[in-house]
């Protein structure tokens, strides 16, 4: 046992160590608290009937979000990614791990609905008026879900980012449209410094969605079909 006290560090902006937490668990609820920033619902909880709807069905909904990160049919990333290979060309994660992480992206979107968006400032895509997106903020539950589908099934770096990161998904499923657009930015910004000469900059991410999970979108159909009896693949 240690019994004497770190050295202060020079040179530092910052105020000294003060053992502020007696707990992991003290400093969990506070980084938990702290990063929300008095952030609210861009949507009141109490009018937003599809919360209850898509918790009632949440297996069912995990498993579309599955789907979605499987799917490769619909997938725009350049032909020779990392994320091609891995979620297109070859399956690089075990499914049961991606299972796991889909559970998590479903668990991220209804906090996400019920408490507001966790996370630090400058990765809060919706208050930035340079990369937001209003069809982001002006949705319900079911809604953002269509477009965080929509946004996996397109966007296979997406996928490696949920897979990689909880701070990413809370970014994603706060702001899915801005988030798959700023994927394609990117996309198109490697093309033209031909890194990827294999990008195609008409492979822009979907714009409009038909949010009644009912509808088939263009590009986003697999996973707007009706629920089915039980459970099964669709792509």
């Amino acid at each position: 046992m240690h019994t004497q006290e770190p050295a202060p560090t020079s040179n530092s902006r910052y105020g000294p160590f003060k053992a502020r937490f007696s707990s992991s668990e003290s400093a969990s609820q506070h980084r938990k608290e702290a990063t929300r920033f008095d952030r609210k619902p861009y949507r009141s909880p109490d009018t937003d009937y599809t919360i209850s709807e898509v918790e009632k069905d949440r297996l069912y909904h995990v498993e579309r979000v599955y789907n979605a990160m499987t799917c490769g049919d619909a997938a725009r990333d350049n032909k020779g990614s990392i994320a091609m290979k891995r979620w297109v060309h070859g399956a690089y994660y075990e499914s049961t791990l991606v299972e796991a992480y889909a559970h998590k992206v479903l668990d991220c979107l209804l906090l996400q609905a019920k408490e507001g968006f966790r996370g630090w400032v400058h990765n809060d895509y919706v208050a930035d008026d340079r990369k937001g997106d209003d069809e982001d903020r002006d949705v319900t539950c079911e809604e953002r879900l269509e477009s965080i589908l929509c946004a996996l099934q397109e966007e296979k770096t997406i996928c490696e980012d949920v897979m990689n990161s909880a701070c990413q998904i809370r970014m994603f499923v706060n702001a899915p449209k801005a988030y798959a657009n700023r994927k394609y930015q990117n996309r198109v910004g490697n093309s033209k410094r031909g890194r990827n000469k294999d990008s195609d900059p008409a492979n822009r991410p979907s714009k409009t969605h038909a949010f009644d999970s009912k509808a088939n979108h263009a590009s986003c159909h697999h996973f707007n079909e009706p629920k089915p009896d039980s459970h099964h693949h669709l792509c």
